[in-house]
């Protein structure tokens, strides 16, 4: 629901309402949801901030009576929302659950707790470098999930993106559409906010994943130059603007202006899809910004609702779905990191076998290796940095102080990791005392792996690891990722695995230091047999 429908011909401020409002008889119970405070009002219905059986927090949207007593509209309303629950994307706020069949009729959404992006700009100021890619990229990440479910969400605005630790999160659904249904909407009416329509729905055609597209454009312009792309004056002049292709984009910086022409094309047809869009917003360069604009210290954070109503409070739980049951869909916010954890843990795991079989050559790889993740680390903070794995690598080739706490870091590991691999390699020689007769060289690549385990994992140290976790975070965000790069390591690291517990170790290029390492180690053995 939002609180920017207007009429068709511009004259008012919001659709009328007609017959019983629509949350007469609710009684403070909406199916088995409790209602808490009503929230705002829109076109299609009434939201509501509620908590589900197990007491955690939802938006509960409750559709107008005109709405809920027609049985077309809910038949193609009960298609829309099959559509909108296989939505699959952290930027996209869950739709957990629904029933149109209710003597209320009503969707439940999580509550996605941050700003909204008209109020960041309002409060902060246009968006810079970082920041402008971040809201860039994933609001085009947010339309491909949409659009891949079939539905178009045809009110993609500012008020209806809300700013989460510096990611946007595309939020009410309340007019979402399937591309083939009709307008839920009343004759004479169209709903959305006016500077965020495109042409061909002012023309009276069908919105489609293109109209998002050019909602997008429009969005991203707002959040680069603070102010609406088509103006701001009477709706008949923003009209107008939007039907001419009249576009200000004056301060939107230079490498955007391209793909913001031409997601604001006049003819749909010319637009870019939204996986284009995010193809082309990856390989941009926007520069440093100023920080994640979710973060601010004035005011409590704003979480899914329409209308300038009260929002979600500060403190309130996250959800984890109806019911008491776990959401369907939780995208990177939810299950990603758990699969990001492992894919880390799988990649240590092959360096650390690898070592074994190849001490000399595996601790080489394992310095650069950790090297390169104590800079990514170091260099995380800089904003814009996690917009994806590219720049997550790099990020560290433009920040010199990374590199130099990088190099201080592992150069401080290194004897700590070192005395593992003296511990581990004696700990294995010493079991000849109660009869196993080690091979010493074997003994040597296993401590050698011990103390590259140290490097990367070890007690005491994080950032290695959590820079992988980012890594694949921005590489594997989603399930079919995830699959891939799951089938792809675990295959790498079994055989890394097996190869470590079954072959002679190779000090190769160094063969010297095999007959250096073995002939005292050889003396020990004897000396302890």
């Amino acid at each position: 629901m939002s609180s920017g429908d207007v009429t068709r011909d511009g004259r008012g401020e919001g659709p009328a309402r007609v017959g019983r409002p629509a949350e007469d008889g609710l009684q403070g119970g909406i199916g088995p949801y409790r209602q808490i405070a009503r929230l705002g009002e829109g076109g299609m219905g009434v939201v509501y901030r509620g908590a589900d059986p197990a007491g955690r927090d939802v938006a509960i949207k409750v559709l107008q009576p005109d709405i809920a007593d027609d049985p077309t509209a809910l038949r193609r309303l009960a298609r829309e929302v099959d559509m909108m629950r296989r939505v699959r994307s952290p930027h996209v706020a869950d739709v957990l659950d629904a029933d149109v069949t209710a003597d209320h009729p009503y969707v439940v959404t999580r509550f996605v707790p941050g700003r909204p992006l008209d109020e960041v700009v309002a409060l902060r100021g246009p968006l810079r470098a970082g920041d402008l890619h971040l809201l860039a990229l994933g609001l085009a990440k947010a339309l491909v999930a949409v659009h891949e479910a079939g539905a178009v969400h045809r009110d993609l605005k500012p008020s209806n993106v809300m700013i989460v630790d510096g990611e946007p999160v595309v939020i009410d659904f309340g007019i979402a559409q399937a591309p083939d249904s009709a307008r839920l909407t009343r004759a004479g009416m169209f709903t959305g906010a006016p500077g965020y329509v495109a042409p061909e729905v002012l023309d009276d055609e069908r919105a489609t994943s293109a109209s998002d597209v050019h909602a997008w454009a429009a969005t991203v312009a707002f959040a680069a130059t603070g102010r609406p792309a088509f103006g701001q004056g009477s709706l008949e002049a923003v009209f107008s603007n939007i039907l001419s292709g009249r576009a200000e984009l004056t301060g939107v910086p230079e490498p955007l202006l391209g793909v913001l022409r031409s997601a604001l094309a006049r003819d749909p047809r010319s637009r870019p899809s939204a996986a284009a869009l995010v193809e082309t917003i990856s390989g941009l360069d926007l520069g440093q910004g100023p920080g994640p604009p979710g973060r601010h210290p004035h005011g409590p954070p704003y979480t899914e609702g329409s209308g300038p109503g009260p929002r979600r409070a500060p403190g309130s739980p996250r959800p984890s779905g109806p019911a008491g049951a776990p959401p369907a869909s939780a995208g990177r916010l939810a299950v990603a990191p758990a699969w990001s954890r492992l894919f880390a843990y799988l990649v240590v795991a092959t360096v650390v076998s690898i070592t074994i079989m190849m001490p000399v050559a595996g601790i080489v790889l394992a310095l650069a290796g950790v090297f390169v993740l104590h800079a990514g680390d170091a260099a995380s903070g800089r904003p814009g940095a996690d917009a994806g794995a590219f720049r997550l690598l790099t990020a560290p080739l433009s920040a010199p102080a990374a590199l130099l706490r990088a190099a201080v870091l592992t150069a401080l590991t290194v004897p700590y990791a070192a005395v593992f691999a003296v511990l581990i390699t004696l700990g294995l020689i010493a079991l000849v005392v109660v009869g196993v007769h080690p091979n010493v060289l074997g003994a040597c690549a296993w401590g050698t792996g011990a103390s590259v385990y140290v490097l990367w994992a070890g007690p005491g140290v994080h950032a290695p690891r959590r820079h992988l976790v980012r890594v694949f975070g921005a590489v594997a965000p989603e399930p079919g990722r995830i699959a891939l790069v799951s089938v792809l390591l675990g295959t790498l690291a079994f055989v890394a695995v097996v190869g470590a517990v079954s072959l002679t170790p190779s000090f190769a290029p160094m063969y010297g230091l095999e007959y250096a390492l073995a002939k005292p180690l050889d003396r020990l053995v004897h000396a302890l047999d």
